[in-house]
C-alpha cells in the first residue's frame, strides 16, 4: 500500500523531498487497453480522441466540411456512397432507403440534390465497378429492389428477362412520367418508361417490355400528360439478365472477370460468363458445404498476391461465421475450380463489412476485424487475440454487443494515400457519435469523435462519408466540423513514474512540431481518475495572424507554412497519487487545417513515501 507518512524522514530532517521529472513520449502506439495495468507501454494511451497515432508521434486531426446534402429535412441516412471511376469520368452517388443522388460536384453543399434513381425501398446497397470489353458499369444490389446498372450516362434498372433501351425525344408538349405505358403513335409500339431523362423540351426515355417498334419522329404518348415526337430510332443499352430474378440479390463482386452475386436468405450464390454484366446466371450451391443453415452473408474476393493473378481466391462467409475458400477460374469446371477449405470467425457486422490490404482480407466481425490468412491456420478461440483491433478490444466488444437482437452495421474503408484505416461505429443513445481510425501500417488505434460516420468513400485522394440526417461531409479538411470547433484529447497510462509511493505532480509542459499558434490545454490525473478537466474554448489562431510578436517557449512565431518545434512554458498542475496520467487537450475552431504533433509531455513532481 502506497502512502504519504506523517512522520517522513524528510520531515524528521527538514529535508526536502526529491524534486523529480519524467517525460511522456508521444503515445504513437494509439489507444491500448491490452496491456499492464501496473506497468504500462509508455507509447499507448488510455484517450485518443481526435488524434491521429503517426509512426513517430500523434498529430492533430483535420476537421471536416459539408460537400453534398441530399435531405434537408435531416430524416434520411445515406446508407452507401458508390463510386464510378474511368479515365473520362469520376463520380460519387450516395443511397438513402428510397433514393439514389449524384453528389460529385453539388452547386450548393446545403441545397438538397435532385435524385438521379428513385422510388427504392432498400437502402443497404452492395456495388462493384465491374468493365467489360465494352465499358466499365457500376452495379448495384440490394437484395429487394431490381439491381441497378451506372455506364457513365445512365441509370438502368434490370428485372428480370427485362432488357432496358433508350429512346431520345424532342418538342415536347407534356412531361413523360416513369411508371407509364408509352405508345407510338404511328407505329403503335408500347413499352413501360423507366426513367425519365428530361432536359426541358427534349430528353431521354428509358424503356423496358419494349412491343413493337418505335419510328422516328413520329408522335409518342405516355397515356397521362406526356407528348413529345421520337428523336431516332430505340436502342438497347442492358441486355436482359436470366436464371434468377436480380431483385433478389443482395451482394456483389467480380472474381476472374465474372461477377458473382448471393441471393438474399438463401446459401446459393449466383455466377454470370466472363466479361459479362448480364445474361444468364448459373447458380453455385452451397447448402452441402456450410452446417449452420442460416444464409451467405459475405462474398468477396481475396487479393493473395496483392493483384489479380491466379493466386486470388474466392470466399463466402456465411451470417454466423462459416468461411468457404475456393480457387479456380471456372466454378462450372471439376478442373479448374476446387475448395480450399472451410474455416470458422466470429459473426460478421454486416454485408460489407471487409476489405483487402497487404494481400489480405481482414473481415469486421464481433471477435473483432480478422485476417483470413489466420483463419486458415486458428481455431476461433485463437483469433481474437490475432485480430487487428486487439489493442481495442474492450472499446471494440462494448460496441458490437450492445444489441444482441441485432447485426449493427459496420463499414471500413483503406485510405491509402493518408495511410488511414477507418471503420463506422454504431450509434448508442445518449452517447457522442465517433468513427474508429487506425494507421493502416502501424496498427494504432484512435477515435475521431463528432463524426456521424455512417459510410464510408473515396474519390481520388478525397474521402467521404454519409451521415444519419442526409448529408455528405469531406473527412481531414479544414479546421473545424462544419464550422463549429471539435476538441482533440490525450491522456496517457497511468504510470508509476518509475518511483513507487505517492507522487505530487506539480508542474506540467509539453513539446510540439506545429505551424499553428495555438494554447494546449496541460493536465495530469491521478489513480485511475476519469475526472478530465474542461478543454475550454478555440485555443488556435488563424495562420494568416500577425505572429511576429506572439513568443510562445522559447520559438518567435512567424507566418507562413514551415514547421517548428516548441515547447510550452512549465504551467502549474497538480495531482496527487501513486500513478499518474498526464493529459492534453486541444480545441481547434479555425478555417484553415491545422498541423500540430505532440512529440512529449514533461511532468516535475515532488516524491512521496512508501510504508
Amino acid at each position: 500500500m502506497f502512502f504519504d507518512r506523517t512522520e517522513s524522514s524528510a520531515k524528521q530532517t527538514g529535508a526536502r523531498r526529491p524534486i523529480r521529472t519524467h517525460m511522456f513520449p508521444a503515445p504513437r502506439l494509439g489507444l491500448l487497453q491490452n496491456d499492464n495495468i501496473a506497468n504500462p507501454n509508455p507509447e499507448g494511451a488510455a484517450v485518443l480522441d481526435n488524434y491521429y497515432p503517426t509512426a513517430k508521434t500523434v498529430r492533430l486531426r483535420k476537421g471536416s466540411n459539408l460537400h453534398a446534402t441530399v435531405d434537408d429535412a435531416a430524416t434520411e441516412t445515406i446508407y452507401h456512397m458508390p463510386v464510378y471511376q474511368t479515365g473520362g469520368a469520376n463520380k460519387l452517388f450516395a443511397c438513402t432507403e428510397t433514393e439514389v443522388f449524384d453528389v460529385t460536384s453539388p452547386a450548393d453543399a446545403e441545397t438538397e440534390e435532385s435524385a438521379v434513381v428513385s422510388n427504392q425501398t432498400n437502402g443497404d446497397w452492395v456495388s462493384t465497378q465491374f468493365a467489360t470489353t465494352g465499358n466499365s458499369y457500376l452495379v448495384m444490389v440490394n437484395g429487394e429492389d431490381s439491381m441497378l446498372h451506372y455506364d457513365g450516362s445512365y441509370w438502368a434498372s434490370v428485372g428480370l428477362n427485362a432488357a432496358v433501351s433508350t429512346l431520345d425525344y424532342d418538342a415536347e408538349t407534356g412531361a413523360f412520367a416513369e411508371g407509364e405505358t408509352l405508345t407510338g403513335g404511328t407505329s403503335g409500339a408500347t413499352a413501360t418508361i423507366q426513367r425519365v431523362i428530361d432536359n426541358g423540351t427534349i430528353g431521354t426515355l428509358l424503356l423496358t417490355g419494349i412491343s413493337g417498334t418505335f419510328q422516328d419522329n413520329e408522335t409518342i404518348t405516355d397515356g397521362a400528360t406526356g407528348s413529345a415526337d421520337a428523336d431516332g430510332t430505340v436502342t438497347e443499352i442492358v441486355p436482359a439478365f436470366t436464371g434468377v430474378n436480380p431483385a433478389l440479390l443482395s451482394s456483389v463482386w467480380e472474381h476472374k472477370s465474372r461477377l458473382w452475386f448471393l441471393e438474399d436468405g438463401t446459401l446459393s450464390a449466383w455466377y454470370l460468363p466472363t466479361d459479362s454484366r448480364v445474361g444468364a446466371a448459373t447458380e453455385f450451391p452451397l447448402q452441402g458445404v456450410f452446417y449452420q443453415f442460416r444464409q451467405l452473408w459475405v462474398e468477396t474476393r481475396w487479393p493473395v498476391d496483392s493483384g489479380s493473378g491466379l493466386d486470388d481466391l474466392q470466399v463466402f462467409i456465411t451470417d454466423q461465421g462459416e468461411v468457404a475458400v475456393y480457387q479456380g477460374t471456372d466454378p462450372s469446371s471439376a478442373d479448374t475450380w476446387s475448395i480450399v477449405g472451410v474455416y470458422e470467425i466470429g459473426r460478421p457486422m454486416g454485408k460489407k463489412a471487409y476489405f483487402s490490404a497487404g494481400g489480405d482480407l481482414a473481415v469486421i466481425t464481433d471477435d473483432g476485424i480478422i485476417p483470413i490468412s489466420q483463419a486458415l491456420q486458428k481455431d476461433r478461440a485463437a483469433l481474437s487475440a490475432l485480430a487487428i483491433t486487439y489493442p481495442i478490444e474492450d472499446l471494440w466488444r462494448r460496441y458490437v454487443k450492445q444489441d444482441s437482437s441485432s447485426v449493427p452495421a459496420f463499414e471500413g474503408v483503406l485510405w491509402g494515400l493518408e495511410a488511414m484505416f477507418l471503420v463506422t461505429m454504431p450509434q448508442i443513445s445518449g452517447e457522442d457519435n465517433f468513427c474508429l481510425i487506425a494507421n493502416s501500417r502501424t496498427g494504432a488505434w484512435a477515435r475521431y469523435t463528432g463524426w456521424d460516420a455512417r459510410c464510408f468513400a473515396l474519390l481520388g485522394d478525397r474521402c467521404f462519408f454519409g451521415t444519419s440526417d442526409g448529408r455528405v461531409i469531406e473527412a481531414e479538411v479544414g479546421g473545424s466540423d462544419l464550422g463549429v470547433p471539435y476538441t482533440a484529447r490525450l491522456v496517457y497510462k497511468f504510470s508509476p513514474l518509475k518511483t513507487a509511493g505517492v507522487k505530487n505532480v506539480n508542474r506540467c509542459k509539453a513539446s510540439f512540431i506545429t505551424n499553428t499558434q495555438f494554447t494546449p490545454g496541460l493536465f495530469a490525473l491521478a489513480d485511475f481518475s476519469e475526472d478530465y478537466p474542461s478543454a475550454g474554448a478555440n485555443t488556435l489562431v488563424e495562420n494568416d495572424a500577425v505572429w511576429g510578436t506572439a513568443v510562445w517557449g522559447e520559438t518567435v512565431w512567424q507566418a507562413g507554412d514551415e514547421t517548428y518545434m516548441s515547447e510550452t512554458q512549465w504551467e502549474t498542475t497538480y495531482a496527487n497519487g501513486a500513478y499518474i496520467a498526464p493529459g492534453v487537450h486541444i480545441v481547434s475552431g479555425i478555417t484553415a487545417a491545422p498541423y500540430i504533433e505532440l512529440t512529449y509531455v514533461m511532468l516535475q513532481y515532488e516524491e512521496g513515501n512508501i510504508l
